[in-house]
């Protein structure tokens, strides 16, 4: 999902808010790790679900793979 949510950040950000092909993978990146680590903070302070380091980790990877990806067709 960090992917997703990373690319489709980039993309909006290119297009749409006309930022150039350096600075929107940048700006989809940080969007998705934002949007992980608020998961991560729910689930630590709920007890329904369980916060982990290595998920938030993985979370980081996806979003940087999605803007990478995503970034070398702007």
């Amino acid at each position: 999902m960090s992917a997703l949510f990373s690319a489709g950040a980039t993309k909006i950000a290119h297009r749409h808010f006309e930022m150039g092909k350096k600075d929107s993978p940048v700006m989809g990146a940080g969007f998705s790790v934002s949007l992980g680590a608020i998961k991560e903070a729910a689930d630590f302070r709920s007890r329904k679900g369980t916060a982990s380091f290595k998920d938030f980790i993985w979370d980081i990877a996806g979003a940087l793979t999605g803007a990478a990806i995503i970034g070398l067709t702007l």
